[in-house]
């Protein structure tokens, strides 16, 4: 089995067993196998893009004793395994994000991926009127409203949990629209909306 790794240094395992080596391109070759039977082995790839995305991408194959297989694990896959691990953002960050933003009284700031809120805090403690956090994961969530409570800030700042995303006539990729509806405007002509929910299952994806 030919395999294309999707990074150098990207880890293989094929049916639950790492295989030692490194580079784009691997080599497996199973044990013996007994000849005129059909077998099917699960590869997957697992790397880490950055110092906090895990990915790991899985092929099943099925083949015959004695086939050679070519195997592509280096092209994106809609089943890919995605994790993102929460990494604070250092308080002297945060502040400089929000001085460079030039914050004043009269804004409203949104956090996508509010984590544990401490820019928003940052952002509202800096003049915001008030702000909005959001995050996928339930677990920051709840960190993020200790946070505000902790602080004093329930009254100017919201922490939501997921989101929902809605777009006219443009779709995004190969993620499909949880649902699409078609509008006519004064002349008749249609105008299509599109729906999407991100949920838990979209984060782990």
């Amino acid at each position: 089995m030919t395999i294309t790794m999707p990074a150098t240094d990207a880890t293989l395992e094929v049916d639950g067993v790492i295989v030692p080596g490194a580079g784009i391109s691997r080599t497996y070759e199973t044990p013996p196998l007994a000849i005129n039977r059909n077998y099917k082995y699960s590869v997957v790839a697992k790397w880490r893009p950055n110092g906090y995305t895990d990915i790991s991408r899985t092929k099943v194959v099925a083949f015959r004793a004695g086939q050679r297989l070519i195997l592509d694990l280096a092209s994106d896959d809609p089943a890919d395994r995605v994790v993102v691990r929460f990494v604070p953002t250092p308080d002297n960050i945060a502040l400089a994000m929000v001085k460079l933003a030039g914050v004043t009284s009269s804004d409203v700031t949104y956090e996508p991926g509010v984590g544990d809120a401490r820019i928003t805090i940052a952002a509202v403690k800096a003049g915001a009127q008030r702000a909005v956090g959001i995050d996928l994961d339930p677990e920051r969530a709840k960190e993020s409203r200790a946070n505000v409570a902790k602080a004093g800030l329930g009254d100017r700042i919201e922490i939501r949990l997921g989101a929902r995303v809605v777009s006219h006539r443009f779709l995004m990729g190969d993620w499909t629209p949880d649902k699409t509806i078609t509008i006519n405007d004064e002349y008749g002509l249609p105008y299509e909306v599109h729906l999407w929910t991100i949920t838990e299952a979209h984060t782990r994806r």
